[in-house]
This record gives C-alpha cells, structure tokens and sequence, in this order.
C-alpha cells in the first residue's frame, strides 16, 4: 500500500490520528491547488484566474436539421471512447489572454475554422462555454490533438460526449437555438 504521507510536512507535535490525517490532508490540497492549472498537456502556460479555458460548440443548421461538430481526441488511439474521447473545440486560456480571444483562439487551432462566437451562460466560474454557427460548407481542418471530426445531430453528440458535463453543453446549445428552456 502507498504511504500517503510521503512528502507531506506535518508538524511532529500531533493530538491523536485524526489530527494528522487533517493536517496531511490540509497540506496535499493545498500543493494540488497550487499545482493545478498552471500548464497544459504540452507545456503552455494557464492562466492563473478563472475561467481556465472555454469550450466552443460549434453548430450548423443542416438540411437534416441541427448538427454540432464533435472531435475526437487522438492521443488515447482512435478506438478509444471513455471520458473526454469525444468533444467540442475547446481549451485553455493563456495568462491574461481575453476569455473571447482564447474561444476564437482554440477554434481556429483546433479545427481551422473563423467564426463569430458568442459567450453562453453554460459555463462554470473555472470554464466557459461559448456558440458559434458554422456554414454547411465550412471546411474543418483538424489539429494533430484530434485524429477526427464528425457533425453528429443532437442525441448522437450528447450520446458521444462524456463526461455528463460536456454533454450538457450541447443540450443547453441547442435548447437555446430552439426557444425551449
């Protein structure tokens, strides 16, 4: 079994177990928070304040009807489907970058595309969630992050996206596009 307690600077004067797991504990969330969000999987720096990135959902109004544009992550393989497999744009905002520019930013890097975006109430206080509207003949062009794109309507892409708060970007994209909720 893994000594939790490697590393950890707790002080030797203890009352009791339950003091030290408290103290213990005190100290790994506070190197976790001060190790969280300060680069990305490649080495870029994050921006130290909240919002830590966005998420763009990128749609477009087919002959079908509503289709939203999903990527697939590459790094896990193309087989892979758990969590954070499938996903809208999305990504971090650099140290004083402007939350706007950061969306147009991952938009243009993820998936080649210019498009006007728009900030929703979707988001959380670490991560917000933008729109945009993609023309039917827009040509995605996908980053070495991605192995793959797919414009899937609204039960496939929600059905796709995993976690269960990724999915609900979407669902909440496209019940603001029809008027409901």
């Amino acid at each position: 079994m893994k000594d939790h307690r490697a590393g950890c600077e707790v002080g030797k004067a203890r009352v009791g177990q339950s003091r030290w797991f408290v103290q213990s504990f005190t100290v790994i969330i506070d190197r976790h928070r001060e190790s969280m969000h300060k680069t990305t999987w490649d080495g870029e720096a994050i921006s130290p304040r909240p919002p830590f990135g966005a998420s763009i959902v990128v749609y477009r109004k087919a002959t079908v009807g509503l289709e939203f544009l999903i990527l697939h992550r590459a790094h896990e393989g193309p087989g892979f489907e758990g969590d954070w497999a499938w996903t809208p744009p999305a990504g971090a905002r650099f140290p004083e970058e402007d939350l706007r520019e950061c969306a147009l930013r991952e938009l243009k890097e993820e998936v080649g595309l210019e498009l006007e975006v728009r900030r929703t109430n979707l988001g959380t206080r670490e991560w917000a969630v933008f729109m945009a509207e993609a023309h039917t003949d827009s040509r995605v062009e996908v980053n070495p992050e991605h192995d793959r794109f797919e414009w899937m309507d609204r039960a496939k892409a929600t059905e796709h996206c995993r976690p269960e708060s990724v999915a609900m970007q979407i669902d909440g994209v496209a019940d603001a596009l029809s008027g409901s909720k």
